[in-house]
């Protein structure tokens, strides 16, 4: 016989186990692919979901921004501040139907090719066959939703946010100066890899039932019991591997970078790489920092600040520095002087806009010392010119900072001392007498508090030391207590560190509760103290407190047997003198205002009768018109007859 004839056909038995042999090698294969790419699929559709770079700005945006699928963010226009809202928990945050509807369609995509994973677990308890085809129906599903999600998506690009972030030229379908983000891409791509997985899934499910006869079947019912292990080794080794996958899965999840309201979330301290600044409260601090922090990561530029003194610094010759740096921080040093020179542009185009819609007089000048930190002659680049400019604006910026503050308190208590005396001249003599009595009860109230220890000295650390840190006052050691209070941990106080310790002798004399006590005087305390502290041992002046400064100031005589401190109570803020060049100038100023509203309501009566003379030449005229329609009206009507007469 020809040895493909019927009778070299091998017996039902051998062709069962040819047949199961085949079928495992290759359903083992094929069985793992298809878990570990659902798995990734599923990781995909995640990350689609809850990642909101489905769409972003561009070049030509007016605001800086992006959008997902329910989150979303926006900028200012004034600051690198990003404003995030939207929550798939809260529906009617999203700002367009179309994007409720795609998020719906998405998020029903990711549950059920999560559910596919699920049930890798009923491979224990069904047949191959049936879980098979239950995955595939759910993954077909998913990708149904996942197209319908990618579909209805740009329909709500016409929406009042995604105009603002990408231009009035936006709407349905066109993005306008925006451009479309990884995350959709990824959706897309997610859509081709789930009908594949589909597809993959029912004709697993389908192999074996299709492949084997009825016959053969039949035939090999009698090595059921004998393939059952074999099968079943299969099974629990495809649901070991699905697990270790499924783990895997857990988590890369865990490690997806989900975009959160950073204003919303608190993130632990990090002892890794402590703060190194803090605010200085100019108006460009963040970009003051943000140049130090980007410098400071240039290792040739960190060494030569830290050898450098500070009177160098001042002088601007670290500056010279900057030729020496790497091209990728000068790079970002680039960028933040564009966005620093765009922010101001447009605070001083905003304050021009008031002050020009308002009439009032634009102060160049002013604008102008906007920019005195930055060569504002090129705003492309960060050079040399750039840093020494922003060295010495900070310097001298901060040398006068408190100055104004002191002249602001200043103003604030002589502001306080006029409201008094004008309310008391609106009293008879009897109200005028009492209140006095008050004050003065108000400010001996004041006066009575427990002795203040002088800032900087031993009594008053022991106390903080005792007090605050629950230690024992015999037991006090300068260097633990400096390590303690160093906040930030980077080896120095600051001022903010600084005030800091003054708390417990400030609340020995105001208390927010009692109407004598004035918690605008209370910071001005705060900063006396923090002034005469620098004073007496910040010896190089570089407004910090190194822990050697603070160890040698320990061992002064002044920190052991201070003199008495004073004081705001104790020392005059004004004069007499003062107080009154301060009434006479809020008399003229009074003045300019009163005789600027009466000449303002001269305007105004100018303008109505203006108004009113108009009216009346607009009635005349309308009359006159009407008149002569009148006549023309007559000549038309009047017969030939008349009309010769009249000639």
């Amino acid at each position: 016989m020809a040895p493909g004839g019927p009778a070299a056909m091998l017996p039902a038995s051998e062709a069962a186990k040819i047949y199961q042999t085949n079928y495992i090698r290759n359903s083992r294969a094929i069985g793992v692919l298809w878990a570990i790419f659902t798995i990734l699929f599923a990781i995909v559709n995640v990350v689609c979901f809850i990642q909101p770079y489905w769409i972003g700005d561009g070049v030509d945006t007016p605001q800086a921004g992006y959008f997902g699928l329910f989150h979303y963010c926006i900028g200012n226009g004034l600051s690198r501040d990003f404003l995030c809202q939207g929550s798939f928990t809260e529906f009617g945050s999203i700002p367009s139907g179309a994007f409720k509807a795609a998020s719906f369609f998405v998020g029903t995509s990711m549950v059920l090719v999560l559910s596919s994973i699920g049930c890798f677990a009923l491979f224990f308890f069904c047949s191959t066959l049936t879980v098979y085809k239950i995955c595939g129906w759910m993954q077909l599903g998913s990708g149904v939703c996942l197209v319908l999600g990618c579909m209805i998506y740009p329909d709500g690009w016409d929406s009042e946010e995604v105009r603002r972030l990408c231009g009035e030229q936006t709407s349905k379908y066109t993005l306008g100066a925006c451009s479309v983000r990884w995350a959709y891409i990824l959706a897309i791509m997610g859509i081709l890899d789930a009908f594949i997985l589909s597809f993959l899934a029912f004709v697993l499910g389908n192999r074996q039932d299709g492949l084997m006869a009825e016959k053969l079947l039949a035939e090999s019912k009698a090595n059921l019991v004998s393939r059952c292990l074999p099968e079943e080794m299969l099974r629990r080794r495809t649901s070991i591997a699905v697990s270790y996958l499924a783990i895997c899965m857990w988590t890369c999840l865990e490690a997806v970078p989900i975009a959160v309201d950073q204003t919303k979330v608190s993130r632990p301290a990090e002892n890794l790489e402590p703060p190194k600044s803090v605010d200085t409260g100019l108006h460009y601090d963040r970009y003051l920092r943000e140049v130090v922090d980007f410098l400071e990561k240039d290792p040739h530029f960190r060494e030569k600040l830290h050898n450098t003194d500070m009177e160098d610094i001042k002088q601007g010759k670290l500056a010279k520095e900057l030729d020496f740096v790497s091209h990728h921080v000068r790079t970002k040093l680039d960028e933040l002087k564009r966005q620093e020179v765009n922010r101001l542009r447009t605070l001083i185009k905003a304050k021009q806009d008031i002050e020009g819609g308002r009439g009032l007089k634009i102060d160049h000048q002013a604008l102008l010392k906007q920019f005195e930190h930055l060569n504002h002659m090129n705003p492309h680049t960060f050079e040399v010119d750039d840093l020494d400019r922003l060295i010495k604006s900070a310097t001298h910026d901060l040398e006068n900072y408190d100055k104004e503050r002191h002249d602001e308190f200043k103003r604030y208590e002589m502001m306080k001392e006029h409201d008094r005396r004008e309310w008391l001249k609106t009293l008879d003599e009897d109200a005028r007498k009492k209140e006095e009595e008050h004050y003065e009860q108000m400010r001996r109230k004041h006066a009575e508090h427990p002795k203040i220890n002088h800032p900087g000295s031993q009594d008053q650390l022991k106390e903080v030391w005792e007090e605050a840190d629950g230690l024992d006052p015999d037991d006090f050691d300068p260097k633990t207590f400096f390590n303690l209070h160093d906040t930030n941990g980077d080896g120095y106080f600051d001022e903010q560190e600084l005030e800091a310790l003054f708390t417990k002798e400030l609340e020995k004399i105001y208390d927010p509760t009692q109407e004598e006590d004035d918690m605008v005087e209370m910071e001005e305390e705060r900063l006396r103290m923090r002034e005469h502290v620098m004073n007496e041992v910040d010896t190089n002046k570089d407004r910090l407190v190194s822990l050697d400064e603070f160890i040698i100031a320990t061992k002064r005589k002044e920190f052991l047997e201070p003199d008495a401190w004073d004081t705001l109570e104790q020392n005059p803020i004004y004069t007499e003198e003062e107080m009154r060049q301060f009434e006479e100038h809020l008399t003229r100023e009074e003045n300019n205002l009163i005789q600027k509203t009466a000449d303002l309501q001269k305007q105004r009566e100018d303008l109505e009768r203006q108004q009113q003379q108009l009216n009346a030449q607009k009635l005349e005229l309308q009359q006159a018109v009407e008149h002569m329609e009148r006549l023309k009206t007559q000549r038309i009507e009047l017969p030939p007859e008349a009309k010769g007469k009249c000639t």
